[in-house]
This record gives C-alpha cells, sequence and structure tokens, in this order.
C-alpha cells in the first residue's frame, strides 16, 4: 500500500508540475505574466528551493556547494516568479547530474542595482549542435531523452521568459560530458 501511495503521490505531483508550467506558458505568450515586486531575499528562496529537492539531492547523493555574497542585499522581486526561476535552474540541475555529482549554487553583487546567479553542475552537459535551441519551447536535448523521459522542455523557455520580463539576461555555458552553468543577472 506503501508503494502504490507513493506512486500516486508522485503522479499528482508531475502532473501539478505540468499544469503549473502550461499555465505559466499561457501567461507568457499572451503577456499576462502578473509581476509584483517585494523586498526579497533571494538567499531565502534559494534555501527554500533546495530544501524542496532534498529527497532528490539526497537519493542521488549529490554534492551541493554554496556561495553567497556576505553583503547581498534584499532586491524588489515578485517571489514566486523568482522561484520558478530557482525551481527550473536547481532542479535541471539535479536532475542532470549523476550520482555522487556536484551542484554549485552561487548568489553575488554584480554591480549596485545587479544581482548575478549562477547555477552550475558537473551533469551530462547540452551538446554544442543543440546549444541555440535549449531555450526553446518544448525543446529537450538529445542526450537527456534518453536519461529523463519525464521532461516537458518547458523549464527554460519559462524561466527565460520571466527572466526577460524582469529586464534581466540569462546565458550558460555547457560542454557534454562535463557539465553545465547558467547565468542569470536580475536587476
Amino acid at each position: 500500500q506503501e508503494k502504490y501511495l507513493k506512486d500516486v503521490y508522485e503522479a499528482s505531483q508531475r502532473m501539478t508540475a505540468l499544469v503549473g508550467s502550461l499555465l505559466n506558458l499561457a501567461r507568457l505568450e499572451l503577456g499576462t505574466f502578473s509581476i509584483e515586486p517585494r523586498k526579497t531575499n533571494i538567499e531565502e528562496i534559494a534555501e527554500s528551493v533546495l530544501e524542496e529537492l532534498l529527497p532528490q539531492i539526497k537519493r542521488k547523493n549529490i554534492k551541493i556547494e554554496k556561495s553567497y555574497d556576505k553583503k547581498l542585499p534584499a532586491i524588489y522581486t515578485d517571489i514566486k516568479l523568482t522561484r520558478i526561476v530557482f525551481q527550473n535552474l536547481i532542479s535541471n540541475a539535479v536532475k542532470y547530474t549523476r550520482e555522487r555529482g556536484r551542484v554549485n549554487i552561487k548568489i553575488s553583487k554584480r554591480s549596485e542595482d545587479k544581482i548575478l546567479i549562477q547555477i552550475s553542475d558537473n551533469g551530462y552537459g547540452i551538446p554544442k549542435q543543440e546549444q541555440k535551441k535549449i531555450f526553446t519551447k518544448l525543446y529537450r536535448a538529445v542526450n537527456i531523452r534518453k536519461v529523463d523521459s519525464d521532461g516537458t522542455g518547458l523549464g527554460l523557455y519559462i524561466t527565460k521568459g520571466i527572466i526577460e520580463a524582469y529586464g534581466g539576461k540569462i546565458w550558460f555555458e555547457s560542454e557534454e560530458g562535463i557539465g553545465t552553468t547558467f547565468s542569470v543577472i536580475i536587476p
């Protein structure tokens, strides 16, 4: 019974995530993403997402390394949308890192009015010939489809839309078999 209950719970979580992604996609494409900035501690958002992902992190025995600037100011940002950004980037890093791998999270003050977030892993990486498509709606790299069949290909598309709605910037560096670093600047 416990196994069945766990299976039902996990299927429910996947369905909830899919519906949430589809709603966010619709809002993004309709231009109805409502941004409600509030003074926010960005470090707390990152920590709460890590806490949420702890079961997967422990199951894969992934080492999490964190580096947060000590003088990181509270910033005005939409908490829900910023959480979606962290959820997509950190969960991808965990999902696409092999067992006993490493994920680094770095948050630093880039300038007087910008925060730099970097999420790095030593996972599968993104094949060079597919890197231009990575922020495309419903796109998933070929090497990842073999490893994980549950993804929707919406996470990075939505993340990019949120960051651009903020007036920010997102980019990545990746090498297949070595890992990936996603960088985000939030004004």
